[in-house]
């Protein structure tokens, strides 16, 4: 009940255009590793200057317990795979004893079977496997890995799970773009009733773009500032707003020393959301080279009301319902 008068708080304020929120954020990324074994066309991670390295567990349990009374969903992953972090699976375990729903996306390049068995017995909630791509030519020049041991570890991985009949819910997803899109449907032949809950084609979102190369407009403000923080870095020292930033251009604070809630209510939130109430995003490259797709009063309702890991295990249904242009947001 908690949880639920909390989105409902964030709705009001969101509505009444609050700067200064009464409710805390309903979704958190953590980046557990930004350490990675491919280079995807589409990924930030190129343009990043930051040290890799991977998150200390007692800088992770800080951030959960903080987080479990008013959190619903944490992903734990960033820029990286999250499957190189050795404490992955206690990671999520110890997310799932705070009450939290857990999900992380992998490229399944190192998915053997002994972590396709910790990952179906850690409790994960939600997993996207990334792939792109239905044969090897077109998965080298988009992700540059070697598509038959991704192919073999995925399929590993849904016999294991199908003979367990255990979670997580898992989406095989294939982000639609230029060089791929002639292989959709392979793509579904390929992976169809192989135990997957769903195959998503996903619409690609643009976040490579140098700034000032494109013109966005706002109806209203961007309702992300008033529902999610999207990453606080391996080392904690980073807590960004959105996917839109990929080093330490808009710090909101540092997760060693300050408490998320009170980074959520800091002065570096505050001044976001005050920039777009104003509309002066405009001056602001963060929001002005911003192309993450806006939901409708509607979406941004039901993104209020429903809870969290409910609306990712619908989302890519609703996708692939309409070809793509249905988005509430991810």
């Amino acid at each position: 009940m908690k949880k639920i008068i909390n989105r409902l708080r964030l709705f009001q304020d969101y509505f009444f255009k609050k700067t200064k929120v009464s409710g805390l954020p309903i979704e958190l990324v953590i980046e557990v590793t930004n350490k990675c074994n491919l280079c995807c066309v589409m990924c930030t991670r190129k343009q990043m200057k930051r040290k890799i390295g991977l998150m200390n567990f007692a800088l992770y349990k800080k951030i959960i317990d903080e987080i479990s009374a008013y959190m619903e969903l944490v992903y734990l992953h960033g820029l990286g795979e999250p499957l190189f972090h050795p404490n992955i699976f206690k990671m999520i375990s110890y997310a799932k004893q705070k009450g939290l729903s857990v999900g992380i996306s992998t490229n399944a390049t190192i998915l053997d079977k002994n972590k396709a068995q910790e990952l179906l017995s850690s409790g994960l909630d939600y997993l996207i496997i990334a792939l792109d791509a239905a044969t090897a030519d077109t998965y080298r020049k988009i992700r540059g890995g070697n598509f038959d041991v991704v192919v073999k570890n995925v399929k590993e991985y849904l016999r294991l799970k199908r003979r367990a009949k255990k979670s997580p819910f898992t989406v095989l997803q294939f982000v639609k773009t230029e060089a791929n899109k002639n292989e959709v449907k392979r793509f579904r032949q390929m992976w169809q009733n192989k135990g997957a809950e769903v195959i998503r084609i996903k619409p690609v979102i643009d976040l490579l773009k140098e700034k000032g190369s494109r013109e966005k407009t706002f109806s209203r403000p961007c309702f992300y500032l008033w529902r999610q923080l999207n990453m606080i870095s391996w080392d904690g020292k980073i807590v960004t707003p959105c996917c839109m930033v990929t080093n330490d251009e808009y710090p909101l604070g540092d997760a060693t020393k300050q408490t998320i809630a009170s980074i959520w209510n800091g002065p570096a939130m505050v001044a976001l959301r005050k920039t777009q109430l104003n509309g002066q995003w405009k001056k602001m490259p963060l929001c002005q080279n911003c192309t993450y797709p806006q939901p409708s009063i509607l979406g941004k309702l039901g993104a209020f009301i429903v809870p969290e890991v409910t609306i990712k295990k619908i989302l890519p249904f609703l996708e692939n319902l309409t070809a793509g242009k249905f988005v509430i947001y991810d």
